[in-house]
């Protein structure tokens, strides 16, 4: 694999749908995403109102690294679509729907390793967005590609404190199965699979930071926000509170959480076997 310098990934949404056939070996991280993005478009049709890039990619966290001469993204496209009405929403569900039929392979092609996230409301469904984790960064760094720039005023004022506990439990839970997914990929003869199982679980290792965060009230911006964050307030707190069985998970995520904002920097690589199942032992005794 060759490593390269971290690039950032939000971009304008390009025109019209993407030929899923392109290969993706001179395209930047901006053409991708704009390629991928297309896809969507084409999905929503002329009557969408603005289409928001949410996620790593809208704030510039995405990881990307060079597989075979090509850009690839490890991390997922995500994306709200704003519609007129109720009923042009349900029809663009159905093509969403419809169009993840072979997704994955003309994603890989255009160079996204991960899954393109759609999903379909109205002005008055985002007005009814209940707290979560993603209603606020959306709010706070979701980037309109297409469409209204004024679309994301619909969303309601909402803080960390407004967060139930279901959905914080909801964001640990989440987590707990992707480090399940990860970890037969992480012994994968493929490399862009190994890649993929370590960026889950460096991923479910700063959303532990997050959970840690939320369960005081505050959600700090940005992987590196967090886990400073979390650092400072949580981590000695957390070893000290732990019974003696479950201690080795906190003390484990400092040097977790290092690696992640590593990952997120740049320094994308598979590690051996051994070395990559010792890290994930790691990730889920943290996550425990």
């Amino acid at each position: 694999m060759e490593r390269q310098a971290p690039m950032t990934s939000a971009a304008p949404l390009a025109g019209g749908p993407a030929d899923a056939t392109g290969a993706a070996a001179g395209s930047s991280a901006s053409e991708v995403v704009d390629r991928a993005l297309a896809i969507a478009r084409g999905w929503l049709g002329d009557s969408v109102q603005a289409i928001v890039l949410s996620g790593s990619h809208a704030t510039g966290e995405g990881v990307w690294c060079r597989v075979g001469g090509r850009t690839v993204t490890l991390s997922d496209l995500d994306v709200f679509a704003v519609m007129p009405d109720e009923a042009s929403a349900r029809a663009a569900r159905d093509r969403v729907r419809a169009g993840h039929e072979g997704l994955g392979a003309r994603l890989l092609a255009l160079g996204v390793a991960a899954p393109l996230e759609v999903c379909v409301t109205t002005r008055a469904g985002l007005a009814r967005m209940t707290a979560r984790p993603g209603l606020l960064e959306l709010a706070r760094r979701g980037r309109v590609v297409h469409g209204d720039p004024a679309a994301l005023a619909a969303l309601p004022a909402r803080s960390a404190r407004d967060i139930p506990r279901e959905e914080v439990l909801l964001l640990l839970e989440n987590r707990g199965f992707e480090l399940l997914i990860a970890h037969p990929r992480l012994a994968s003869a493929d490399e862009l699979a190994r890649l993929r199982g370590r960026h889950a679980v460096l991923k479910a290792a700063a959303d532990l930071a997050a959970v840690l965060a939320l369960a005081k009230g505050e959600l700090p911006e940005g992987t590196r926000g967090r886990i400073e964050w979390a650092r400072a307030h949580a981590l000695a707190p957390l070893a000290e509170a732990l019974p003696q069985e479950h201690a080795r998970g906190a003390q484990a995520l400092d040097a977790l959480w290092g690696a992640a904002l590593a990952w997120r920097a740049g320094a994308v690589e598979a590690l051996p076997a051994a070395q990559a199942a010792r890290e994930w032992t790691a990730a889920a005794r943290a996550w425990v």
